[in-house]
């Protein structure tokens, strides 16, 4: 069974997931940044969900997106709402 984490906990994750963020050069941050949190909160056996989602942009280009949420708290933010879940774990 899974514990139940303080919230201080998840937002000094989240806290360190965007400081790290500045040392990124890739172009796909968002995945990084989920991926990375979500290791960081196993190690403390904290549950979470990944999302993967998907938007149009003027009805050309599609964009993905990836999320994190522990606890109701958007450790990686979804950002835009317009993006359509396509798949969470």
């Amino acid at each position: 069974m899974e514990e139940q984490p303080e919230a201080f906990e998840l937002i000094e994750i989240r806290k360190a997931i965007r400081r790290a963020n500045k040392l990124a050069f890739w172009k796909n941050i968002c995945l990084v940044k989920s991926v990375a949190a979500r290791f960081m909160l196993q190690r403390r056996k904290i549950d979470s969900v990944m999302y993967l989602g998907l938007q149009f942009k003027d009805k050309k280009e599609l964009i993905a997106h990836a999320w994190l949420i522990a606890d109701d708290i958007q450790i990686t933010p979804k950002g835009n709402i317009n993006y359509k879940e396509i798949f969470s774990v």
